[in-house]
């Protein structure tokens, strides 16, 4: 009655495997893929400042220090 579906068995086990190998590949990328924000700490952002010569060493020592309290 169902001939005209005979062929598609081995059609549905290739997307099964292929799901799987999908799905294993995805385990394994997605924990290594840290969430980036986009946004950096303000001390992050002071350090920077400072690394470019925007900030002498005292400068940034106050504004360190600012930020700590």
């Amino acid at each position: 009655m169902m001939r005209g579906y005979e062929g598609y068995g081995f059609l549905w086990m290739g997307l099964l495997w292929i799901g799987v190998i999908a799905l294993v590949v995805w385990a394994f990328v997605r924990p290594t893929a840290a969430p980036s924000t986009g946004r950096r700490s303000p001390l992050e952002i002071l350090e920077e400042r400072f690394a470019r010569g925007e900030l002498d060493a005292e400068e940034f020592t106050a504004r360190r220090n600012e930020l700590d309290r």
